[in-house]
């Protein structure tokens, strides 16, 4: 029974304490590699009862055969200001990023941009309660200035497989799709196929698989457009 009251105790304070962390808004950048779209900035909310040290780190990511992540230290392709700050209890910190890395990429590169939480003496002191660093993960696309998104869908069965033909990330919620057979058709937009895999972006050259929903698995043809 003990241990059963320990981990209730401990299942208590990790979600006190994350109903009391520290917000990052926005979760995606969307940039250009030159010009005023180069640059951006991040919101950030201390809604915990204590003070936060923020640390801000940058890593390129790249996709293996499986599409697992893999992450390369990339702070020097970004200028972000300041690089690391103490956010007082109930405080907000905006900061400031931008894209210093090459302008002659081919097609939308991804990074992690990452807020870490740093342990400080203050914390390290405060033996009377458990304490819990927080971790954000945002993305930053960043395109070349000359870059177009090119949508193409087809169905199989009861799945739906889009593609990103183009070399520009691809922003599934300007998506409109005509789903048909041959006695009637409907209209559907991204969030209606209820993806378990709930990103909204496409990367150029990669296909994502969604299963259509029960009632519109009558349908056996697919057209697809992208509203600018």
């Amino acid at each position: 029974m003990n241990g059963i009251r320990w981990l209730v105790f401990i299942l208590t304070m990790l979600l006190s304490s994350m109903c009391m962390a520290y917000q990052v808004n926005p979760m995606f950048q969307l940039m250009e590699v030159v010009g005023s779209q180069s640059q951006s900035s991040y919101q950030i909310s201390n809604d915990s009862p204590t003070a936060v040290l923020l640390e801000i780190r940058a890593y390129k990511v790249e996709f293996d055969a499986d599409s697992q992540e893999a992450l390369t230290p990339a702070d020097e392709d970004f200028l972000i200001l300041p690089p690391q700050m103490r956010i007082e209890a109930g405080g907000n910190q905006r900061f400031r990023i931008r894209y210093l890395g090459s302008n002659q990429i081919n097609q939308t590169a991804v990074y992690r941009v990452i807020f870490e939480q740093i342990k400080t003496t203050e914390i390290e002191t405060e033996t009377s309660q458990v304490k819990f660093m927080f971790n954000f993960s945002t993305i930053a696309f960043v395109s070349p200035t000359e870059c177009e998104p090119i949508l193409k869908s087809s169905l199989k069965d009861d799945t739906l497989e889009v593609m990103n033909t183009g070399n520009c990330v691809l922003d599934l919620n300007k998506a409109r799709f005509e789903l048909s057979n041959a006695y009637s058709k409907t209209h559907l937009k991204w969030p209606q196929f209820q993806a378990v895999d709930t990103s909204e972006y496409l990367l150029p050259g990669r296909p994502k698989l969604v299963k259509i929903p029960e009632k519109y698995q009558e349908f056996d043809s697919v057209e697809s457009t992208l509203n600018k």
